[in-house]
């Protein structure tokens, strides 16, 4: 919903302030996102705070490189239902200042939270017009794709040499190009991946017919002039002079979009990872980019709204050429809606580089309410999470972590296999024979006090996947080593009485990869299910379920859920 709004005073006008209030009813949203330019800056989040009065502003978003005022382009308000975002390029229009903030959220009425914009927050002489243009978009943006709980895509589906640069001294990441150098063998390696196998991410074959995806690395701040002469060419019109990259304006868009459809329509690839996604400033007045303050210095202009109709240009490019998209959306810390709108997987999680040596995992980084982002049904796009665990790990202790990675992904119903090292296929085997892609299966998020689903112990979270007859159970342990009593409400979750229960570790019988000692020669076990404790039942709808410190268990119950 695009606005443009015009002040356009029939005779010189003194102005003190001009507010725009965006008004939400405080029980339908709990979590807001501001964003500006950057992956490991330029963020802001949080719930919702109590009190009343200004609870948020924009002045929290780092890296505000405005000249004068402080707007960041994009801000979301929502909740696990829905949400709304407002965003814009350019404050141009406003009369900003230092002292007041572009927007804030704030609880002054019994019942409301309100995004508050202070588009004139300073006395002016309105004398001629000023046109303010922005616009909203709601959450979700479109239904979720069929099988997405079990989707394929891993990075080994994207880092590979599709471009062919590597035999012309190039690099896929440093001399970055939208089109391959060699059409015929860049089409044996898409053949290659769609015969290739999802097993070793999943330890299961997934999809109709089972294949794995052939998905091109793209930057898409670096188009190397190397072997794209066209970018020496309009360097000057194409390069952002704030951030430190490519401004898609009109004809730098006609180029990537008619290059990508040209690669998906001669070689068959499935869509494209478009790289570290975040909104870029630039100040290029002469290219169009900026406007002129009182004061003769240049306030710069985002590119929210030229970036959201590339992506959507590219989508209707592979559609158009193979049927079909799978763009993957390199998106940390920045979950910019108009963009997720043409994307199929939003990746998260490059923020928090985890070596052994600092002895943490990843609960001791990614706290709750950061991980709270990633619950893929507000936004309408399937969320995939990085586990960044880098350095050399000791074998047994790396798959131990990979399960504090693993429960705090899944427990916000997103996916832990962006990165995958084949050593959580336990999680993935329990969710297949769950039949977790089941068409009616339902999502019960921790936030859900009354679904039928209770814990006792504080540090311990829930969530479910629940059908007619059978819901698993994912219960995560972001504290010490806990004895969880879980209460099950077996007519909420469609599993009848009690003594009608079977109830099962979903996780029996599997094991995370081993790995061969280099010394030795011998074979280092990981994680099996059978270094896990029972869990038990009452017969009376309380399971006692052991779980480690930093861990998770899955529980698959049974039951006739006609009664």
């Amino acid at each position: 919903y695009k606005v443009e709004l015009t002040l356009a005073p029939t005779k010189p006008t003194s102005v003190k302030s001009l507010k725009m209030v965006v008004p939400f009813a405080e029980d339908e949203v709990d979590i807001f996102h501001g964003a500006g330019r950057g992956i490991r800056y330029g963020f802001d989040y949080g719930y919702i705070p109590e009190g009343r009065g200004r609870l948020w502003d924009c002045r929290h978003v780092s890296g505000n490189p405005m000249e004068v005022g402080s707007l960041v382009p994009y801000v979301y308000v929502g909740g696990p239902e829905a949400g709304l975002c407002w965003y814009a390029d350019s404050d141009q229009g406003w009369v900003p200042n230092d002292d007041v903030p572009a927007f804030e959220l704030r609880r002054d009425r019994k019942g409301s939270v309100d995004l508050v914009f202070n588009l004139i927050s300073s006395e002016f002489v309105i004398d001629k017009p000023r046109t303010i243009t922005f616009a909203f978009q709601a959450t979700p943006v479109k239904k979720m794709h069929d099988d997405w709980r079990m989707d394929s895509w891993w990075c080994g589906d994207t880092f590979r040499d599709f471009q062919i640069l590597g035999k012309k001294g190039g690099h896929q990441i440093w001399t970055n190009i939208p089109f391959t150098l060699d059409e015929e063998e860049c089409r044996k390696i898409v053949e290659g991946q769609h015969k290739g196998s999802t097993a070793y991410n999943l330890g299961v074959e997934v999809g109709v017919p089972p294949r794995a995806n052939a998905v091109p690395y793209l930057e898409w701040k670096l188009i190397s002039p190397r072997f794209a002469p066209e970018v020496g060419y309009f360097s000057d019109q194409w390069k952002t002079s704030v951030s430190d990259g490519l401004c898609f304006e009109d004809t730098l868009t006609d180029y990537i979009v008619y290059h990508a459809g040209n690669w998906a329509k001669t070689c068959g690839i499935d869509g494209l990872y478009l790289d570290n996604s975040r909104p870029q400033a630039c100040a290029n007045i002469d290219a169009g980019r900026g406007y002129r303050l009182p004061d003769g210095r240049i306030q710069p202009t985002y590119s929210i709204c030229p970036v959201r109709k590339l992506l959507l240009r590219m989508r209707a490019a592979f559609h158009e050429a193979t049927g079909r998209s799978k763009f993957v959306l390199h998106t940390t810390n920045n979950f910019i809606v108009p963009w997720l709108a043409s994307a199929d997987v939003a990746y998260d999680g490059e923020h928090h580089v985890i070596y052994p040596q600092v002895g943490k995992d990843f609960m001791d980084y990614w706290e709750p309410a950061r991980m709270r982002l990633t619950y893929s049904g507000q936004w309408g796009v399937a969320v995939n999470f990085m586990s960044e665990y880098q350095g050399i790990w000791e074998h047994r202790r790396h798959t131990e972590v990979m399960r504090a990675y693993t429960g705090a992904v899944i427990l916000y119903d997103a996916l832990p296999s962006g990165n995958a090292n084949g050593l959580n296929t336990p999680v993935w085997i329990a969710r297949q024979r769950f039949g977790i892609t089941d068409a009616n299966v339902q999502y019960i998020g921790p936030w859900q006090k009354n679904a039928g689903l209770s814990c006792d112990a504080a540090d311990v979270h829930l969530a479910a996947w629940k059908k007619p007859g059978a819901v698993l159970v994912a219960v995560v342990n972001y504290g010490e080593a806990a004895k969880a009593a879980v209460k099950i409400d077996g007519e909420k979750l469609s599993i009848g009485e009690s003594n009608t229960w079977k109830v099962t570790d979903a996780e029996e019988g599997t094991a995370a990869r081993s790995k061969r000692d280099p010394a030795t020669g011998e074979q280092i076990p990981g994680w099996k299910a059978e270094d896990e404790a029972p869990i038990s039942h009452d017969g009376k709808g309380t399971l006692t379920v052991p779980v480690k410190r930093h861990s998770y268990r899955l529980v698959t119950i049974t039951g006739d859920g006609s009664k």
